[in-house]
C-alpha cells in the first residue's frame, strides 16, 4: 500500500488529471484514500473512505477540482 501512495504522489500533474477525470479510472482516488488511511492506521478515516465510493459521482467532481487548483487528493489527515 505505501507503494501504491508513493506512487500516485510522484506521478506528474497531467497524469492525475487524467487518472481523475476519466470516471472509471478515478476509482483509483478512492483506493488512494483508503490504503493512506490503513497505513496513517487511522479507522475512522478508512471507513470514510469506504464510504466514499457509494457517493463516487460528488467525489468525482471534487477530484477533479482539486486536481486542477491543488494537485492533489482532498482528503483529511
Amino acid at each position: 500500500m505505501k507503494n501504491l501512495v508513493n506512487m500516485l504522489d510522484n506521478q506528474s500533474r497531467v497524469v492525475k488529471i487524467i487518472l481523475a477525470i476519466i470516471p472509471i479510472v478515478n476509482i483509483i482516488w478512492i483506493v488512494y484514500r483508503i490504503a493512506r488511511s490503513v497505513l496513517k492506521e487511522n479507522m475512522l478515516h478508512t471507513v470514510l473512505a469506504i464510504l466514499l465510493f457509494f457517493v463516487f459521482f460528488i467525489v468525482w467532481i471534487i477530484d477533479i477540482v482539486t486536481m486542477v487548483i491543488y494537485n492533489k487528493v482532498l482528503w483529511i489527515d
